[in-house]
């Protein structure tokens, strides 16, 4: 094995860190900028190399015990500041943002100079290691398990890392789940549900672990959608609830909701502050920021979401909030055109706007627009085309919403120049 011993220079997007050698820039995993390592050279390509520590010779005194070791699962991904105190992995976070925004958002000097000195990666209300209400786990040999990280290989686990203590409570590792797929975990405010994919005679082996407040579901693999009919309700509405702010949001199962038990009232807080006059919300799911821009504010809003699922919730909870709303079915990157809006708030899947979207948002009257991501690259990306496309970005604020993750929440507020 090709090993080398090196000194990490600066935190890199996705929990890396770089370092600048001679034989050129190796992204190593496991590190702390400032750090004197000892690293395994596992990937090696034309312009750089990757590599994972396997000795900390001079340790960072932000490094603490790798997490992982203590929940016996030390070689998983998806927690990739595991030896990285809380603290100090949001301002490693902090300073892979502003790389972003200075090598793919290409803000100019003046806004990056103001960055530089007041952005900050704001921590959730409830600072815990216990947050994840969604999961995803993968079956191998019947047992439950994660990735590993830096791998498609599974790995089984009796304990899953960052979880909210209703699904470590399950104890599904106890259960031989020869014969499904995954297994897939949503928990509300009160109640949660399971959903098994897979061999349908499989879910019914939790019938007696799932609390009787819950929904148990199967799924034939390598289906998603409810909508064609595909999901077998065995137990339970198939639904799951949240409270924001006194407003419940009532939504199916195997919807989109914000992982963190704090995200749905930061993220709508912020919103709503942003917005201004009348709203178009793009990828609204089940109403989350429409719905409480409505309330907050008294707009006029609209709402556009390509699942019908997802609408038909939307419409349920606007009525339950009292507010009035529009909520139309439609994929986005489809619409022709944007109605008459002041503002419009996008909070799309991790892969950013298609270009198409921007295209509309451009061609629309709004005159300002609001943009929920949790993936800093493809953020910045679009901040880069919105400004090409006559917005100039006003600011950008970041939170802690996925804690030990390489992952940030942003938002920012462009306006039309």
């Amino acid at each position: 094995m090709n090993h080398v011993e090196l000194t990490v220079d600066a935190p890199a997007a996705g929990g890396e860190s770089v370092a600048r050698t001679e034989d050129g820039v190796i992204f190593v995993s496991g590190a702390i900028p400032g750090e004197r390592v000892r690293v395994e050279i596992t990937q090696t390509k034309k312009s750089f190399s990757r590599g994972r520590v396997v000795e900390v010779c001079e340790p960072s005194p932000h490094r603490v015990p790798d997490r992982r070791i203590a929940w016996g699962c030390p070689d998983v991904g998806g927690v990739e500041y595991a030896h990285v105190t809380v603290e100090h992995s949001r301002e490693l976070k902090r300073l892979a943002a502003l790389d972003q925004f200075s090598r793919i958002g290409k803000f100019d000097r003046d806004l990056m100079d103001r960055f530089e000195r007041n952005f900050r990666v704001m921590p959730p209300h409830h600072d815990e290691e216990e947050w994840r209400t969604r999961v995803q786990l993968a079956v191998t040999g019947g047992q439950i398990g994660m990735y590993r990280a830096g791998s498609h290989d599974i790995v089984p686990v009796t304990h899953v890392p960052l979880a909210v203590p209703a699904i470590n409570d399950l104890n599904l590792h106890q259960i031989d789940l020869t014969g499904a797929e995954r297994v897939e975990i949503a928990v509300g405010d009160t109640g949660g549900a399971v959903t098994v994919v897979g061999r349908e005679e499989v879910a019914h082996k939790l019938a007696e672990v799932v609390p009787p407040e819950w929904s148990l579901m199967s799924r034939a693999a390598g289906r998603r959608n409810r909508s064609a009919g595909r999901t077998t309700l065995i137990a339970g509405a198939g639904r799951v609830s949240h409270t924001v702010r006194g407003v419940t949001f009532d939504l199916d199962a195997e919807g989109f909701w914000q992982v963190h038990p704090d995200a749905a009232d930061i993220l709508s807080r912020g919103v709503v502050e942003r917005v201004r006059g009348d709203v178009v919300d793009l990828f609204c799911g089940a109403g989350l920021l429409a719905i409480m821009v409505a309330r907050e504010t008294g707009a006029r809003v609209w709402g556009v979401e390509g699942s019908s699922l997802a609408i038909a919730s939307a419409r349920a909870n606007a009525q339950r909030a009292g507010v009035e709303a529009t909520f139309d079915v439609s994929r986005v990157e489809k619409l022709g055109a944007l109605t008459d809006a002041d503002t419009v708030v996008v909070d799309p899947p991790r892969a950013g706007l298609d270009p198409a979207v921007i295209r509309l948002i451009a061609s629309s009257t709004c005159k300002r627009v609001v943009y929920v991501s949790c993936d800093g690259a493809t953020f910045c990306r679009d901040a880069q085309r919105l400004q090409n496309s006559g917005f100039e970005c006003r600011d950008i604020q970041a939170f802690d919403l996925f804690p030990l993750t390489a992952h940030v929440e942003f938002i920012g507020s462009f306006d039309r120049v």
